[in-house]
């Protein structure tokens, strides 16, 4: 869990988004269109100075 000013957390994005489109597949016996898309991106904290925080709590016995 985490917990704080998350504004000081940068999102990157790595490449566009691709898109597929599947029209001659089985879905096309339904009379339906396939789509699959994906998009890399990374991200991190930009503040040494602790403005999220996290939380970890074990399992209970």
């Amino acid at each position: 869990m985490a917990f704080g000013d998350f504004s000081y957390y940068e999102i990157r994005d790595v490449m566009a988004v691709t898109l597929f489109r599947f029209n001659d597949s089985a879905y096309v016996k339904k009379g339906q269109v396939g789509f699959m898309a994906w998009m890399r991106s990374g991200g991190n904290l930009v503040d040494v100075g602790g403005a999220v925080k996290t939380f970890k709590h074990g399992a209970a016995a």
